[in-house]
């Protein structure tokens, strides 16, 4: 089956430029990064880093020779150029890792560039770009539940961004399910991350709060004072509304397995109740040793193994 024409991937491939979208987002322990208005990421932009200059370790005629002052000094020197060119290293072995990546997508080795991303993602943590990337690299590999899973966490860092958006409703069509139509509430709670979400409601609150307090101490004010609470009020709670409906993925995991089966009880014996496609979403609703008390959105319900789904948000590891 042939990829369709408009799907969108690294820029350096089919030369097209990210559109910004926002603000970078946190709220998976990721980092989204731009630079005038384009992501700052060498799998985007093909470019070798611009390292530091190199670092000079000595010229051949300095020797552990002089005063005791000396040796130590120069071995104190040696320790700080070692631990530069440390750092160096590391920073080179990331970019390698990111240039991998993007001559492996476009040399059509798209499993080798899901494996590239995956381990940027592990070193840098969770951000759009690199997970729209992925998404792109396991849709072209053919594996669209990991593909929605990987539009799916990006669409949650980055909301309103038109490319994941598209190429989401792409895999779910080649995946063979149903694009759902996000209602009113959902369109609205997309329009700022939850992040987003939560500074605006931080910010209503402070205003509210100072509202409350001008009126107190300055009565001529009382009634902008009043004006400006009401105002903070509402934009508080309409942060509060949208940041639970935004909230849904917390709850949300996407199958995995070809062969998933939900089952009538939390036991591997059990009658299986229903079988979910792969690549579908199931809203988790409890926990029972290794398995989940699944729903999805026909309202089929059943215990699941945990292997068989993974969650959208990322649990945080305690450990």
């Amino acid at each position: 089956m042939k990829t369709p024409v408009h799907l969108r991937t690294f820029s350096t491939v089919i030369g097209i430029n990210r559109r910004p979208s926002g603000g970078p987002d946190n709220s998976l322990s990721g980092r989204a990064q731009r630079t005038g208005g384009r992501w700052k990421i060498s799998l985007h932009q093909g470019q070798e880093p611009q390292g530091s200059p190199p670092v000079a370790f000595g010229h051949p005629a300095n020797k552990l020779s002089g005063p005791p002052n000396a040796i130590v000094s120069l071995t104190l020197r040696s320790g700080r150029i070692l631990a530069v060119a440390a750092w160096l290293l590391v920073g080179h072995a990331q970019a390698a890792t990111l240039d991998d990546a993007n001559r492996a997508f476009a040399a059509g080795h798209y499993h080798e560039s899901a494996l590239d991303c995956q381990s940027v993602l592990a070193q840098n943590g969770y951000s759009a770009p690199v997970l729209f990337d992925l998404g792109n690299s396991f849709y072209r590999e053919g594996d669209y539940a990991e593909a929605i899973l990987a539009y799916e966490r990006a669409r949650w860092l980055s909301p309103h961004d038109p490319d994941i958006a598209a190429n989401l409703q792409l895999a779910r069509k080649q995946a063979g399910l149903p694009v759902p139509e996000p209602s009113a509430s959902e369109k609205f709670a997309r329009f700022l991350s939850a992040s987003g979400w939560a500074w605006l409601g931080s910010g209503a609150w402070t205003l509210l709060c100072l509202s409350l307090l001008a009126r107190t101490i300055l009565p001529p004010s009382r009634s902008l004072c009043s004006f400006t609470a009401f105002a903070g009020v509402l934009v508080l709670f309409t942060a509060v509304a949208a940041m639970v409906v935004s909230s849904t993925p917390l709850r949300q995991a996407v199958v995995i397995d070809k062969n998933a089966s939900a089952l009538i009880s939390p036991f591997p014996a059990a009658q299986a109740a229903f079988s979910p496609a792969p690549g579908e979403i199931l809203t988790v609703q409890k926990i029972y040793n290794d398995f989940l008390f699944v729903k999805d959105a026909s309202g089929h319900a059943g215990w699941i193994s945990q292997t068989q789904i993974v969650p959208i948000i990322p649990q945080r590891d305690n450990g």
